[in-house]
């Protein structure tokens, strides 16, 4: 009795380590949300269904959904507010298909999304604030779809965004100053939108930043004729109306705008080089008197200076006086006797 009590606990457990995890039935209303959403039923996606099976679905240890992930997958249809109900998404992946209609508000309850990549479908509308309450989406891709509108001042709450694909909407108005604090952006894709006005200097904080799209816009550099300071080397940047931006995304070595550049003082001359001492003779190298330990003797003190040398003085040339009073007093003494 007692080896088979073993024999089924060993099996038991056996089949607990190798057996995959189904889909939960706390799943069943929001995968029925989508598929009435989407107008086709998908038997792969029955509660009790093996999730490694499921198609488009990943899972983890418990049956949660926490991917939906359907690229060019035939899908015409809206993303429902009952999508709401797995809890436990962390990434939603539908470009490429025929999704219509504006984002639920109800995305706001998906608190675990860290990706929602949305590309080349005919959603439209405005982001919607549920957007900016998922403070742990890495990526967001709403590229090639029919948003409009300006963008809120809320992006400054995706403090962990690194991806931003905004590219090829209907979007208006200004860049919002907070863009600014997203610290961890790397790709930051704006082209072919209506967006106007300045470039927010904000830009200058992004020091991840590395891919920079803001072509076949209307956006220009500050009406003070200055730009962000930006200097940060990117791989990829394309602008057309804001030359003077990208010199500066381009050229690491400009450090502020021009308007602010102190003029650059004249280089100090470069002093003539101290004239090297003469190497020593052998004899020099060590001194009569010096030390065998190996301890260096005391320098011996200088030779003073030789005196100036100075110039030759006319006395030095003169007669001497005495020499001139022997010749006068002999010449006198000779006149009167007459042989002078």
């Amino acid at each position: 009795m007692a080896a088979f009590l073993l024999f089924a606990l060993v099996l038991t457990t056996a089949s607990s380590v190798t057996a995959k995890p189904s889909i939960a039935k706390s799943q069943a209303d929001g995968l029925t949300a989508l598929q009435v959403a989407w107008g086709e039923l998908e038997p792969t996606w029955a509660v009790g269904s093996d999730c490694s099976k499921a198609l488009g679905l990943s899972c983890d240890s418990e049956g949660r959904i926490v991917a939906v992930n359907l690229p060019a997958g035939n899908i015409s249809g809206y993303i429902p507010q009952g999508i709401s109900a797995l809890k436990s998404l962390q990434r939603i992946s539908l470009p490429n298909n025929q999704l219509f209609n504006s984002l639920p508000a109800s995305l706001s309850a998906l608190t675990n999304l860290t990706s929602i990549e949305l590309s080349n479908n005919n959603i439209t509308g405005s982001i919607p604030n549920a957007i900016f309450k998922l403070t742990q989406l890495d990526i967001l891709d709403l590229s090639r779809n029919k948003f409009t509108s300006s963008l809120p001042d809320a992006f400054g709450s995706l403090f962990t965004l690194q991806k931003l694909n905004l590219s090829m909407n209907t979007f208006s108005g200004t860049l919002p100053a907070s863009i600014g604090d997203l610290n961890f952006l790397e790709t930051l894709d704006l082209h072919y939108n209506s967006f106007s006005g300045s470039l927010p200097a904000s830009l200058a904080q992004l020091s991840s930043l590395t891919h920079l799209d803001i072509s076949v816009t209307s956006l220009i550099c500050p009406m003070d004729g200055t730009c962000p300071n930006y200097t940060v080397p990117m791989s990829s940047l394309y602008c057309e109306k804001c030359s003077s931006f990208c010199r500066y995304c381009n050229d690491p070595s400009i450090t502020r705008p021009p308007s602010t550049l102190a003029p650059t003082p004249a280089p100090a001359p470069t002093p003539a080089p101290a004239p090297s001492p003469p190497s020593p003779s052998p004899a020099a190298a060590k001194p009569p008197g010096s030390s065998s330990t190996g301890v260096p003797p005391s320098p011996s003190p200088a030779p003073p200076p030789p005196p100036p040398t100075r110039s030759a003085s006319p006395s030095l040339h003169r007669t001497p006086p005495t020499l001139f009073r022997l010749f006068f007093l002999i010449i006198s003494c000779l006149l009167p006797v007459g042989l002078v």
